[in-house]
């Protein structure tokens, strides 16, 4: 399992810069409604992954020790490239270990 925290300073440029559009079955484009992002996807987000971090708190990432194989992986500080390597080195190990 991996887990990407979201800091607040840096969640609003996230959510502006999100713009679902997606094809139905039918092939018709759907877009997000207002406020899709902020009103149920991140509040279900947190309800979800309270568990995982310390006290709850989502933007800290720190891991509550609830999770085996947790590894979180800080955004801000790891690139596309290395966070990749490293879920995928996680789940070589997980894999592998059974």
């Amino acid at each position: 399992m991996s887990s990407l925290p979201a800091p607040s300073p840096y969640r609003p440029c996230r959510l502006s810069s999100i713009r679902g559009v997606q094809t139905d079955p039918e092939g018709e484009l759907w877009r997000d409604p207002p406020n899709y992002w902020e009103q149920i996807v991140w509040p279900a987000y947190i309800e979800a992954h309270k568990h995982v971090f310390e006290n709850g708190d989502c933007e800290s990432g720190t891991s509550s020790g609830n999770t085996e194989d947790l590894l979180i992986i800080d955004e801000l500080e790891t690139g596309m490239t290395r966070a990749v390597n490293q879920v995928c080195e996680k789940m070589k190990q997980v894999v592998y270990s059974k």
